[in-house]
């Protein structure tokens, strides 16, 4: 569950990067706010982002299908025990 956590945590974030880099820019806006990364910070962090997501999920994809092999390898264990009995 925790990784489910961060990966939702890291496609919040990706979003809400996403929105500030492609928003349209506004000189009122720009000049109240500041800009808190410039353009080449902002792709590089979401580059990171992209990256960090892809990660966790390919992790947590390799976690569920190790859980399902052992889950399987007892189940064939349990069996031919039963069938030795």
């Amino acid at each position: 569950m925790e990784s489910n956590k961060h990966i939702a945590w890291l496609e919040e974030i990706l979003a809400l990067l996403k929105s500030q880099r492609y928003r349209r820019s506004s000189k009122k806006l720009d000049a109240l706010q500041g800009k808190l990364l410039g353009e080449a910070e902002m792709d590089a962090a979401i580059a990171r982002i992209i990256v960090k997501l892809e990660n966790k999920r390919v992790q947590l994809v390799a976690k569920h299908a190790a859980e399902e092999q052992t889950r399987t390898a007892k189940r064939s264990s349990d069996s031919s025990d039963l069938i030795a009995v």
